[in-house]
């Protein structure tokens, strides 16, 4: 019986601006076990730095962006432990807002694929993303993000809204359900003459999706 990598869909995107110190709890609509769990961090001192987030046994990859002073990192769990209503963020440095991800692939077993990083000094209206990097995976989620000097971008292509999100005037963008990284384009800046910007990929490896075989007479539809 074939079987087809997994159908990722994006479960929630909350964000907060308003963290204080260290560990810094953001409220979710509670996790479900298995999930990848994403958290995205900006600080604007290059001091700044992610070491983990709560949901799960936490990993901290080196996705770790600057410009100047200003900084966008990120940890992950790859498998929820399920049930979690706060996720605490731990890092050192001073944050300027965290923005928390949850995804569910259908079938597939999340696993860390690729993640890049890039300095932006152009001070442009329309910036470059950047890319993850080669895929290994064939169905990926794929995230960027950036810490943005000044005021940040308004719009944000290669995105499926999964999601599209600008909190505090900095950007969180999803592909999902994609084997491009290219970088896209953040557009209606200004006055940018720092932006840290990151990308980090996850595929979905083993089980998806079992396919039922068909005689090819009957038309059937289906994902296979």
């Amino acid at each position: 019986m074939p079987v087809h990598a997994g159908t990722w869909s994006l479960v929630q995107h909350p964000n907060k601006t308003t963290c204080a110190s260290s560990p810094c709890a953001i409220t979710v609509t509670s996790t479900t076990a298995g999930n990848l769990l994403i958290g995205i961090a900006g600080f604007s001192t290059n001091t700044g730095a992610m070491t983990s987030i709560t949901g799960g046994t936490s990993v901290h990859p080196s996705c770790k962006s600057t410009s100047g002073s200003f900084v966008s990192n990120i940890a992950y769990v790859l498998s929820a432990t399920g049930g979690t209503t706060s996720v605490s963020f731990t890092y050192s440095g001073t944050d300027d807002w965290i923005e928390f991800l949850e995804y569910k692939s259908l079938g597939g077993t999340p696993t860390f694929d690729v993640c890049g990083v890039r300095s932006d000094t152009s001070s442009g209206a329309n910036i470059a993303g950047v890319s993850a990097g080669t895929l290994s995976g064939t169905n990926d989620v794929i995230v960027q993000f950036g810490e943005w000097q000044n005021l940040g971008a308004t719009v944000c292509t290669n995105s499926s809204a999964s999601p599209n999100d600008f909190p505090n005037s900095n950007s969180v963008c999803g592909l999902i359900n994609s084997t491009n990284t290219a970088a896209g384009t953040y557009s209606n800046a200004s006055g940018n003459s720092n932006v840290a910007l990151g990308s980090v990929a996850f595929k979905d490896t083993g089980g998806g999706v079992a396919c039922t075989p068909r005689l090819m007479l009957t038309h059937a539809g289906g994902p296979c």
